[in-house]
């Protein structure tokens, strides 16, 4: 016996219906398979809104916040990380002078005195990146990078260092500029520029914005050769500088990039 398709079952049945004789398909005849189902499309869960007390905090949201939150922290504990014998309250260095004197902080850093060398200062940070980057560049021992002499986790938002206190005054340079000064005519990077300020081959460029600053002398050009040498020392280890202007403080000897965060 052949089986029959499913349309011709259905054929055999009306036709019998139809005309009350002829041959139809019994239930002992082999009934033809199911026809596929056809598929629903699935109903997508709703997802519940999440509670507002398990919502990131403001804190994590936005990590500027991170440099507020962690100058709460307590003096006591950031000292013991770092191993620093010392029970009183860290003072946080200063800048401006009268009314305008407030803590100097950079955008995700608390900065202060280390209670016991004045030489030092101990920096928390928000920036992973800044702590992380710090202390891969002292492999350079460059007189550009500022020294970091200890550091600590503190939590998962916060790093705590001990750096050198520098005193100074951020670059007269603006991002631009510095940025014209690496590449002069050609587009140079930074190892070449710093071989060719060595070299005296300071092109007409670089010659304009030095004199534009009343900086076109020997030290000047031999303050950015060492410079650009720790830049080009940074981009071999894959670390950028994200603000020139406020990362590089001028000291009567060298410019010291004092941040490698965000």
């Amino acid at each position: 016996m052949r089986n029959f398709s499913f349309k011709e079952w259905l054929d055999l049945v009306e036709l019998a219906r139809k005309k009350g004789s002829g041959p139809t398909p019994s239930e002992d005849d082999p009934r033809p398979e199911d026809p596929p189902a056809i598929e629903q499309p699935r109903k997508r869960k709703s997802i519940a809104p999440v509670p507002p007390s398990l919502k990131p905090s403001s804190y994590e949201e936005d990590p500027f916040n991170r440099r507020d939150a962690n100058f709460k922290l307590d003096h006591g504990l950031i000292l013991k990380a770092l191993g620093i014998k010392h029970k009183g309250p860290m003072q946080p260095i200063m800048s401006g002078a009268g009314d305008a004197r407030k803590p100097l902080t950079g955008s995700f850093a608390n900065l202060y005195h280390h209670p016991l060398e004045e030489t030092l200062a101990i920096k928390v940070t928000g920036d992973g990146d800044d702590y992380n980057h710090l202390r891969a560049a002292q492999r350079l021992r460059s007189p550009c990078i500022t020294r970091v002499h200890g550091s600590a986790k503190l939590n998962d938002q916060a790093w705590a260092l001990i750096v050198d206190f520098i005193p100074g005054e951020p670059m007269v340079y603006g991002g631009t500029q510095l940025i014209a000064l690496i590449q002069g005519k050609y587009a140079d990077d930074a190892e070449t520029a710093a071989r060719k300020l060595r070299a005296g081959r300071i092109g007409n460029t670089r010659q304009r914005i030095l004199e534009g600053l009343d900086r076109w002398n020997q030290d000047e050009i031999d303050k950015l050769a060492r410079l650009f040498d720790a830049i080009a020392g940074l981009q071999r280890l894959d670390i950028d500088i994200s603000d020139f202007t406020e990362n590089i403080i001028e000291t009567p000897e060298n410019y010291v990039i004092v941040d490698m965060g965000q």
